[in-house]
């Protein structure tokens, strides 16, 4: 990770804007997802937006991280999760 890359910048509060759009809730979601299990956050998301199989999918493939915060998980793979999780968020959008 260079200097101008970081969890909270990066993966964090791009995740509490679509939690915020989804879930109509004005909350510190990026602070829940640094310090908690972002990897549940983002699979509650694909569950309510994203087609079933897609979803379980996701849960399938990255099931290690379940539980872990972002400390706990090395930024490249964290980088690499959040990216497919928008682009199936993007797919599901795509369907409507």
């Amino acid at each position: 990770m260079n200097a101008a890359e970081n969890f909270h910048g990066h993966i964090a509060l791009p995740l509490e804007e679509h939690f915020e759009a989804y879930l109509s809730s004005k909350h510190h979601w990026a602070d829940e997802a640094e310090s908690g299990d972002f990897v549940a956050m983002m699979s509650m998301l694909l569950h309510e937006k994203a087609e079933p199989e897609n979803a379980a999918a996701f849960d399938k493939k990255y099931h290690p991280y379940l539980g872990k915060s972002a400390s706990e998980i090395p930024y490249s793979d964290a980088k690499k999760l959040f990216a497919e999780f928008q682009l199936l968020l993007s797919g599901a959008e795509a369907a409507k």
